[in-house]
């Protein structure tokens, strides 16, 4: 798409330079050639952008998300923040349950239908081997606090605790697939 806009001289529209202001008719030909390219379902979900440039950041995304949900599989992308998010879900929920945090129900809902979703389906042992022995944490970690701890307002905190470390490494797992490609001058 973008080398077509190029030939067209019209790619201008869709990254314009700080300095100048974006044709309005070059601005119309990119949206047009823009959105003969869109299926009508993600079509109607840009309806309201008005530019060239609204309508080609609202697409960059896109494509990553639906590879990977046509697919079932993260495959090249980095299963770590998938992973960090299972367990943090896991964790909630199991703070959520009654003989811990009660009237938590909305906490249950909520993560239990992110454990649902991050549940890996990849074939890859490795990502197989690692949500398994994030489910015996869980279930360690559960044993224990029920085990060891009395009363719902400690047992809260001992996995609120926890929980919260989750939550920390579910946020910052995205970082771990960053890699610098510069080198100290």
């Amino acid at each position: 798409m973008k080398e077509i806009l190029d030939i067209e001289d019209v790619w201008e529209a869709v990254e314009p330079t700080e300095e100048e202001d974006v044709n309005p008719r070059k601005d119309k030909k990119a949206c047009a050639y823009i959105l003969q390219a869109i299926p009508e379902d993600v079509l109607l979900q840009i309806a309201k952008k008005k530019t060239a440039k609204e309508i080609w950041e609202s697409l960059k995304t896109r494509p990553t998300f639906v590879n990977i949900y046509k697919k079932g599989s993260v495959e090249q992308y980095s299963p770590v923040p998938y992973l960090a998010t299972f367990f943090n879900c896991m964790l909630w929920v199991l703070y959520g349950l009654p003989f811990v945090h009660p009237n938590s129900i909305l906490v249950i809902t909520i993560n239990g239908a992110g454990t649902f979703i991050e549940v890996p389906n990849n074939k890859r042992l490795k990502l197989i081997v690692i949500a398994v022995l994030e489910v015996v944490f869980v279930g360690v970690v559960a044993v224990a606090v029920l085990s060891l701890v009395h009363g719902t307002k400690d047992r809260s905190r001992v996995i609120g605790i926890i929980a919260i470390v989750g939550n920390i490494m579910m946020y910052a797992a995205p970082l771990s697939v960053m890699n610098d490609d510069t080198e100290p001058s």
